[in-house]
């Protein structure tokens, strides 16, 4: 009884006071190395670490400080609520894990594009500004397929390379059933439109989507700049381009 008690609380302490390595290495095992984790405070049931996300040390991606908090209540083996304090984004989501993998519920994040630090030549030379919401009600990952559904909306862009203001808005439409997702990009204002139509794969990982870009006709002038960057104008004024990861 007395070694019971002893393997109980032992197991209760790793739980809550985790060893850093046990979590670092966890976080980049369920990403496919991709997460790494620092500065980590807790343990499994309730934490905070700083998260960063790539694996390649010239293009790592500083995310900002989360937390995670075990929350009793969803169907299935564990619900943990994770929340992003700072960084380039804020916000909330809830994950379900299960034997039928990870569910996200209620995602809903805040993210400022100013604040990614991204060590692209054409993103440096840009300095996009916009604030970018995301949202999905419900998306299921098991087993590399992907179902769901999501949108990420692009408010009042803006670039220091041009005198406009506010650029305008975008959203892409995310879809999937499968290891392929379906992307829509729309303009929801302008006066710099954007389209485009692509895939999101997981078998491999990668993201692929293309369309056209132009200006409105009494902003073409203002808007020459940025337009210049993305490539050659058509006949009807637009840019072809092209995006893959």
């Amino acid at each position: 009884m007395v070694l019971a008690v002893i393997v109980a609380g032992a197991c209760l302490t790793l739980f809550v006071d985790t060893p850093d390595a046990w979590l670092a290495g966890l976080a980049k095992q369920l990403s496919g190395q991709r997460v790494q984790l620092t500065h980590i405070e807790g343990g499994l049931i309730q934490g905070s670490a700083d998260f960063y996300w790539g694996d390649d040390p010239l293009s790592t991606l500083p995310l900002g400080r989360w937390e995670w908090r075990y929350s009793p209540g969803w169907d299935g083996l564990l619900a943990v609520n994770v929340s992003a304090l700072s960084g380039p984004a804020t916000g909330q989501v809830v994950l379900q894990m299960s034997w039928d993998g990870v569910t996200l519920h209620k995602a809903d994040f805040i993210i400022q594009v100013s604040s990614i630090k991204w060590r692209n030549p054409l993103w440096m030379m840009v300095q996009p500004s916009a604030e970018l919401h995301f949202q999905a009600e419900k998306i299921n990952i098991q087993n590399e397929v992907i179902t769901g559904e999501a949108s990420l909306t692009c408010m009042h862009g803006y670039s220091s390379q041009v005198r406009l203001p506010d650029l305008g808005s975008w959203q892409i439409q995310w879809k999937s059933e499968d290891t392929i997702g379906i992307l829509k990009l729309i303009t929801l204002k302008g006066p710099l439109h954007v389209d485009g139509d692509g895939q999101f794969g997981t078998q491999p990982l990668q993201l692929k989507i293309s369309g056209r870009l132009w200006s409105e006709a009494r902003y073409a002038r203002d808007l020459e700049p940025i337009i210049k960057l993305v490539g050659p104008q058509q006949v009807d004024g637009s840019v072809p381009w092209k995006l893959r990861f």
